[in-house]
């Protein structure tokens, strides 16, 4: 009788235990809990050379970005704001033009950060609410005006960049589609925007 129970009670023991082993390989097979996404907010300031009407706009916003310290590449996704602005242009080489000039993102921003470097990609509409000549004479822009395409913006480190305090970003080149519903002389405002040989310089820094 005493045999049978202590049999019993080994039986017992020993399936415990082969429970307790089967679940502890199970939970080493499983992956361990990544770690959240470290969050840094910017404000930016910068400006981009558009080089067919050869003129300046200035830009100034913010990013909000979340970097995955478990990934070695494509580990930054972000929001890039740049706020609306104003541009100062030349058509023809000698009419002095003003446009209201917004970048809309479409979609996120991503990119890599590694060795204290950073380059991120973008994809911007250009909404181009008006075209003044001398500033006050209207001839082309409203709500629908704005690239046929997103541009592809990649921009790049110049230096360091130290995530909790920023750094400056530069690209090498971006092109301007061809613009459309910009009123009556869409056609030639589009031959005096769109182009290649683009630029943008932005110092972020790091908010409190």
């Amino acid at each position: 009788m005493k045999t049978t129970k202590n049999s019993r009670r080994r039986g017992g023991m020993l399936a415990g235990a082969a429970v307790a082993l089967s679940a502890a390989a199970i939970a080493s097979a499983m992956p361990a809990s990544a770690a959240a996404p470290i969050h840094y907010s910017f404000d930016l300031k910068g400006s981009s050379f558009i080089k067919a009407p050869n003129g300046t706009t200035d830009l100034t916003g913010g990013v909000e970005a979340d970097l995955d310290v478990t990934k070695p590449a494509d580990n930054v996704t972000a929001d890039l704001t740049l706020n609306p602005t104003k541009g100062s242009f030349q058509i023809l080489g000698i009419l002095p033009v003003t446009a209201d000039v917004a970048f809309v993102q479409q979609g996120k921003t991503t990119g890599t950060y590694a060795n204290s470097e950073l380059t991120t990609d973008s994809k911007m509409f250009v909404k181009l609410g008006s075209f003044n000549v001398f500033g006050a004479i209207p001839i082309g822009g409203g709500d629908q005006c704005q690239t046929t395409q997103p541009s592809d913006i990649v921009l790049k480190s110049d230096g360091k960049f130290i995530p909790s305090k920023g750094g400056t970003l530069k690209t090498d080149d971006y092109t301007l589609s061809s613009i459309d519903n910009c009123g009556p002389l869409t056609g030639i405002l589009s031959l005096f925007t769109a182009g290649s040989g683009n630029t943008i310089s932005l110092n972020l820094t790091a908010k409190a």
